[in-house]
């Protein structure tokens, strides 16, 4: 049975051949004698007489023949190493005992009768290169495995081909025993696949060179054709890791070197592939990488410590790698505006600069951010798509955007969302990942004078998360919530802000909150740390009809990125289609607030886009019937955010339809602005899809302008004036004090040029052509509701001004009636009539009466007429 050699002889072979001896002549055995272990004796020839006895325990090296006479013996430890370069012959009757190595380069013979020898084996390792003749039981091996355990095994030994297959497992001390013609290890070659290659031995006169090559762990070596000192071969890619060695036989058949092997060079096709830099930085450049190919999905990248150039990613670029390796601490990858896509793992100490860059983490397998592997911790922008996941092991700041498209984002470390005064980091909510951990969002305020509506993007935010920001125990409150129903222990109604400053009270989903960060004006940067809200929220809201709560809710937006009003996946159950935004302005309590709906800003500073963290008021819808409360339901999915990085709490949209902007404002005071927009089949009704309401000022400096729809004040106002040659619209006017005010046109878009924009005060009679002029007059504190209203006409204003809104009919929830606009000390009579002149009814009017109409007259087309000692205006009225 063949074995492999014991492993304790291999470990002892390096320490017997300590001793050595140079190579004497013939050693002729007459009697006993051993070669010890631990001694090299090497001879020329070696002859056994008839009654000599060679017993060798260390290393015996015969350059010639190894030759035995009758009776003979010849045998050898269980350490002995033979090798008879040429040949061994036997004498007719011999006793040979065979342990450990014997390496025949010749043939081995047995001369007289066969069958009177004696042949012990035990434990041999037996190579014989040439002939075996004359012995019995002594028979080649198919694959010998370089074992022979007892002379009974089928077969004994090897022959040149199975020393060949099994040179590398010979201990190095054997093998280079055997290396009698001193041939060198060729050098290991590393080349790019489709490159040309030579592997070389130093010439050796009179030999025949026969190179051979191993594919891999398993293989055995394999002839390559050819027979000179050099091998020439085409490079291809799965000959990576292949071994090439030549054995060198000698020309002269009775050359005592019978064989030698080289040891094995390896040819490394790198898999990986190496940044040169030696042309450029760039990473697109193949002239930068060994090889000449710049890396794909497939390929790991190693990027050396201190290579020409370091290499940058540009902008336009997307890299893509497998595993990328950062070999050192200098070794830098800049990311300047371009993409990495890294499909396996970052490695090294190196760093990766992607304060302008975007990464995506794709791939099959689990992926990791090593601790403090980006400069400053910053990420411009960072993809996760990878289903089976990532987990982040440094601090990370992100400058832009966090995409999670697939795949949970484990945050063994912060996560931070930057803001600054250009650009607020957010969170894509368009892809299906999740996030394990709390993240930090940070929001950036340039004036901190005064209120600003705050909202949470975190489920588990409290009011104590801003006690580095606001003073919460203050005697004034500094934090309120808003209660839409709020009354006192008597059933009064009250304004809807209630102080809100117990540390540990939640910050609800949804809802928003007014914060006073003082009264000094300067920038802050609020930061808020918790779980993301992710998903579908939705909250309840009402309209109960108080006085000054008016059905108004403050809410806000509850996720970590903008969202957009106009979008599909909003839920308005009952909810009007305006939004109102608050800026502080006029001291640390004052502020104004702005209207948005259908595209249309009341002061050109707000659009659809909802910034991170920012809350905003919504009207629950009157019921038209009067019956209250009422309730609503505002709710929203992730397909409502959107990617919108300045987040600016305010910003100008932009519009196509015919638009008019109107200020009202003390004489170089702020201004409040009310818009009125064309709007195909828009009636003189309240439209909740068309119109917004007039939220009132709180800054007493800032008057309150309006228009009138219905009997609401309206900050937002859908007309259909564009094919109409003229149009009144009546206004309203609130100050709070006395003084100056100016009333001027501020913005004009897409307006017929052919028609005129007249400001005209019915009290005064005077007219003001704003496209030309501003309106300034002297008013008392208090409220203007009908005495100004604006003319758009294609002609003069003449003598429509004198009628223009003297009253106007009103349909609020089925009740009909005639509102009045005349001055105090104006007494007339108003005479409601059919189409065909006959007088129905009549009334005696002053000041701004309100005529009911509703149960008086049944549902119809009326003739309404005024008449007073100075004037007469006759309108149709239609009455449900």
């Amino acid at each position: 049975m063949n074995k492999p050699a014991p492993k304790f002889l291999i470990s002892l072979f390096l320490v017997l051949f300590s001793v050595a001896a140079s190579a004497q002549g013939t050693f002729t055995v007459s009697d006993y004698q051993v070669i010890p272990a631990g001694t090299v004796a090497e001879y020329d020839q070696v002859t056994i007489t008839n009654s000599g006895e060679l017993h060798v325990e260390g290393t015996l090296i015969v350059n010639g023949d190894l030759l035995m006479g009758n009776q003979a013996a010849f045998s050898m430890g269980g350490d002995a190493v033979v090798i008879v370069r040429r040949n061994f012959e036997g004498g007719n009757k011999v006793d040979i005992s065979i342990s450990s190595y014997l390496i025949i380069g010749g043939n081995f013979t047995k001369n007289g009768a066969a069958g009177q020898e004696t042949i012990n084996i035990e434990d041999g390792n037996i190579y014989i290169l040439g002939d075996v003749s004359g012995w019995n039981s002594v028979t080649p091996c198919d694959n010998y495995d370089g074992n022979t355990e007892t002379a009974q095994d089928q077969c004994q030994y090897g022959d040149e081909e199975d020393l060949s297959n099994n040179y590398e497992d010979l201990p190095p001390t054997i093998a280079d025993e055997l290396n009698c013609f001193q041939v060198e290890k060729p050098a290991d070659i590393t080349a790019c696949d489709g490159a040309s290659v030579s592997f070389s031995v130093s010439e050796i006169p009179d030999v025949i060179y026969q190179w051979q090559y191993k594919a891999g762990p398993g293989a055995t070596f394999t002839d390559i054709a050819g027979s000179a000192n050099t091998l020439d071969l085409n490079v291809d890619a799965s000959m990576n890791g292949f071994q090439y060695r030549v054995k060198i036989k000698p020309v002269d058949p009775e050359s005592t070197c019978k064989i030698s092997f080289s040891p094995p060079a390896v040819l490394n096709i790198p898999q990986q592939l190496v940044w040169t830099g030696n042309v450029d930085a760039d990473w697109d450049n193949a002239g930068n990488w060994l090889c000449g190919n710049i890396p794909g999905p497939a390929n790991s990248v190693i990027i050396p410590s201190n290579p020409s150039n370091l290499p940058i990613i540009y902008a336009g670029s997307i890299a893509e790698v497998n595993n990328l390796t950062l070999s050192g601490n200098t070794s830098k990858l800049t990311i300047s505006y371009g993409n990495l896509h890294l499909y396996g793992k970052i490695l090294g100490a190196g760093k990766i600069d992607a304060v302008h860059g975007k990464i995506l983490f794709s791939g099959n397998t689990a992926q990791t951010i090593p601790n403090a592997i980006f400069v400053n911790n910053a990420v411009e922008s960072l993809e996760l798509d990878n289903g089976s996941g990532l987990t982040s092991n440094s601090s990370l700041e992100i400058i832009k955007s966090l995409k999670l498209s697939q795949g949970n984002l484990t945050l063994n470390e912060s996560l931070k969302l930057i803001s600054n005064d250009t650009i607020t980091a957010l969170i894509d909510g368009s892809g299906s990942g999740t996030i394990t951990g709390e993240v930090t969002m940070q929001r950036f305020l340039e004036n901190t004078m005064g209120y600003k509506y705050f909202s949470s993007p975190f489920t588990n935010s409290i009011v104590g998360d801003f006690s580095a920001f606001v003073d919460l125990t203050s005697d004034f409150p500094h934090f309120y919530a808003y209660d839409e129903n709020r009354r006192d222990a008597d059933q009064n109604d009250l304004s809807g802000w209630t102080p809100y400053i117990n540390s540990a009270s939640a910050l609800n989903v949804l809802e928003a909150y007014a914060v006073n960060f003082g009264g000094t004006a300067g920038n802050i940067l609020v930061e808020l740390t918790g779980i993301v809200n992710n998903g579908s929220q939705s909250i309840s809201l009402q309209n109960h009809n108080r006085k000054y709560t008016k059905g108004f809710n403050l809410v806000g937006n509850p996720y970590p990125s903008p969202i957009d009003w106009s979008k599909s996946g909003w839920t308005k159950t009952n909810i009007d289609d305006a939004v109102y935004f608050f800026q502080s302005s006029g001291g640390q309590y004052a502020g104004a607030y702005t209207s948005f709906i259908n595209g249309i800003s009341s002061d050109g500073s707000s659009t659809a886009i909802i910034p991170s963290m920012q809350g905003f008021f919504v009207h629950v819808s009157d019921d038209p019937s009067g019956n209250y409360p009422v309730s609503g339901t505002l709710g929203m999915d992730n397909s409502v955010r959107v990617n919108d990085y300045d987040q600016q709490f305010y910003k100008t949209p932009i519009n196509s339809r015919p638009l008019i902007r109107l200020s009202a404002g003390f004489k170089n005071g702020q201004k409040d602005a009310l818009v009125l927009y064309a709007e195909s089949f828009a009636t003189e009704n309240y439209e909740n899809d068309l119109d917004a309401l007039k939220m009132l000022n709180t800054n007493a400096e800032l008057p309150n302008f309006y228009s009138f729809s219905e009997d609401r004040e309206i900050s937002i106002n859908a007309i259909d004036f564009e094919a109409k040659k003229q149009s009144i619209i009546p206004l309203g006017l609130q100050v709070q004090k006395n003084g100056q005010i100016e009333i001027q046109l501020q913005d004009l878009e897409n307006f017929d040029s052919e028609k005129k924009i007249f400001l005209c005060d019915e009290q005064s009679g005077k007219t003001w052509n704003l496209l030309k002029e501003k309106a300034a007059l002297h008013l008392q504190k208090g409220t203007y509701n009908y005495r100004f209203s604006l003319l758009l006409s294609t002609g003069t204003a003449g003598n429509m001004i004198s009628t223009a809104e003297i009253f106007h009919s009103l349909n609020n929830s089925g009740n009909a009636s005639i509102q009045m606009n005349l001055e105090k000390s104006e007494i007339g009579m108003l005479y409601i009539s059919n189409l065909n002149g006959q007088l129905l009814k009549e009334f005696r009017v002053s000041g701004l009466d309100k005529v009911q109409l509703s149960g008086i007259l049944s549902s119809g087309v009326y003739l309404a007429t005024y008449i007073s000692p100075n004037r007469k205006l006759t309108k149709k009225i239609i009455l449900p």
